[in-house]
């Protein structure tokens, strides 16, 4: 957790997509990506468990990797592989169903066992897959994935500093935020990560909102600065 969590704050890109979407623009070089990112002073990467032994060549030893996972059995696989936590993903409802619970509660377990940090990853979504960032379904998912038995959590941000303090506050484990889609102009980003930060926030986990731009590294050096 030191790793991930230098001084308190963390700015992990995420580079998972892939396992959903294919080669993204931003993306389809993933060791060039990488070398980019990890340029620009990114604290940790997130790389599918299935891609590390490819890229893990241009992963320099300063950086620290999060392995994403689907089940417990994955948590094993990422620990043989220097992963040094791994995260699992949860669109949909809030509240959680209870298969969902298990299952995640699963992961949490296996990784109390082999001694990897856990970062849920719990995004509200309405029943057409949106988004949903309102405070109270925030505070509920950011709380879920504490109990849960997340050492760190991912959430949306709230849009409202202020609401923001409310979800930080309510959850015993860091809070980072998700970064959606690419985010135009530039300083709307900023200004996104700035609120989130005076709240309390741990730091931001992107994606496209760091590789998605021209010069990814100038981006994560930007969004560096602002967190340390």
């Amino acid at each position: 957790m030191s790793r991930i969590l230098g001084g308190g704050r963390t700015l992990i890109v995420v580079m998972d997509h892939g396992i959903t979407m294919g080669p993204l623009s931003g993306i389809e070089d993933l060791g060039g990506a990488i070398t980019s990112v990890c340029r620009g002073g990114a604290d940790a990467l997130m790389l599918s468990v299935g891609v590390i032994h490819n890229v893990s060549d241009s992963i320099p030893a300063s950086t620290a990797l999060i392995a994403t996972v689907f089940e417990e059995a994955d948590v094993l696989v990422a620990s043989k592989m220097g992963a040094e936590a791994v995260k699992t993903t949860y669109f949909g409802r809030v509240p959680l169903p209870e298969e969902q619970l298990i299952r995640l509660r699963r992961v949490a377990r296996e990784s109390e066992e082999t001694g990897m940090p856990y970062l849920i990853e719990v995004i509200p979504t309405d029943e057409e897959g949106n988004v949903i960032y309102d405070e109270d379904k925030v505070r509920q998912a950011a709380r879920i994935g504490a109990e849960v038995g997340g050492d760190l959590v991912k959430v949306p941000y709230t849009g409202d500093q202020s609401f923001f303090r409310t979800v930080v506050s309510s959850c015993p484990v860091p809070v980072v935020i998700m970064g959606g889609p690419k985010t135009n102009p530039e300083r709307v980003l900023l200004n996104v990560v700035e609120g989130s930060i005076k709240a309390g926030g741990a730091g931001l986990a992107f994606g496209k909102n760091v590789w998605g731009y021209r010069d990814s590294e100038l981006m994560t050096r930007a969004l560096r600065g602002l967190l340390h």
